[in-house]
Order: C-alpha cells, then structure tokens, then sequence
C-alpha cells in the first residue's frame, strides 16, 4: 500500500514537470480549463428528466421558507403598528400632561382664572398633585423617546423581512421558469426520439 502511495506521487510530479515543459507558466489555466471542461461534460451527461425532478424538488422544499418568510413579515408589521399606536398614544399624555402641568403650576402661583384656597393644606396637597403629575409626565416622555428609538428598529426590522420574501420569491419563479424550459426541452427531446424510430421504422 505504501509503495502504491509512493508510485503515486511519483507519478503525479512527473506528470506535473512534463505539463510544466509542454505549457510553461500557462499550465495552471490550462488545468483549469480542463477541469471546467469535464465539470461541463459530466453536467451536459445528467438527463434531462432527472434535472427536472431536482428542480421540482428544489420548489417544494423553498414553500416552507416562502410561508415562513410570509409570516415574519407579517409578524414584524403588526409589531411595527404596535410601536407607532404606542407612540401616537403616548404623545397624546406628553402634551396632556404638559397641560396640566401648567394649568397647576398657574394655580399654585395664583395666575389664570383657576386659584388654589390659600389653606397650607389644599396647597400641600396641589403640591403633591403637581409632584405625581410631573413625575408621570417625566416618565411618559422617558417612553415616548425609547418607542421612538424602537421604532426605527421595527422598521429595519420590517425592511430585512420583506428582502428576505423577495428574495425567496425570486428564487421560486427562477426555479419555476427552469421547470418550465426543463419540460419544454423534455418534450421536445421526447418528439425527436418518436421521430428518430419512425424513421428506423
């Protein structure tokens, strides 16, 4: 076994150097081409009915990934309109509170027609409204940021699901336009091989 091993690489340096004194420094091209050659010649061998059945075959197993990639879209848009309802809902409370934060603040300083009892106790209890209110008002910009910065996330996030279906899709019509020149080359490899008996006949 060894000194199989042995001839072997014998025999391929030497039939490197013999191609090195025949093609010089073209002899890789050369090797290449060949090799493209018996790639080409062995594919040009696989019948055509055979390449149809793989082709059939291919568009069967991409309808998972077509319904899969159907479904993160639509998983992804409807996450997509949640964060934009989120943020058109929370805009409404920012500019609410903004509002009220004013009309309060107006009271307790005694401007506009709203007044405050000059009570210490009623302006005790205004002041913590105004604090609650203030800190709901913080935390609902807070929000508003964050869903916005989401958002844009959604976005791409919806944008590399619709290029991933279109791209799926592209590859199913490739696959059914092979299909269909597949058949059309069967077809006409078929009526040449009934012609080709009748006249034998």
């Amino acid at each position: 076994m060894l000194k199989l091993l042995k001839l072997s690489a014998i025999g391929l340096v030497v039939a490197g150097g013999v191609a090195w004194l025949a093609f010089g420094s073209h002899t890789g091209s050369y090797l290449r081409t060949a090799a493209a050659e018996v790639r080409a010649g062995i594919h040009d061998q696989v019948p055509v009915e055979f390449e149809l059945k793989r082709a059939e075959s291919l568009i069967q197993q991409i309808e998972p990934q077509l319904r899969e990639a159907r479904r993160e879209l639509a998983q992804a848009e409807v996450d997509l309109e949640r964060v934009e309802q989120d943020i058109e809902r929370l805009g409404d409370e920012v500019q609410n509170g903004e509002q009220q934060l004013r009309h309060v603040t107006a009271a307790l300083s005694g401007e506009g027609e709203a007044r405050y009892a000059l009570a210490s106790y009623q302006r005790n209890r205004a002041e913590l409204q105004l604090e609650r209110m203030f800190d709901a008002h913080r935390n609902n910009v807070e929000l508003l940021k964050a869903k916005q910065k989401l958002v844009v996330r959604q976005q791409q996030t919806v944008d590399a699901a619709r290029n991933r279906l279109d791209a799926v899709r592209i590859e199913k019509s490739r696959l059914e336009d092979m299909v269909v020149a597949l058949r059309t080359q069967k077809r006409n490899l078929d009526a040449m091989a009934a012609s080709t008996r009748t006249i034998e006949l």
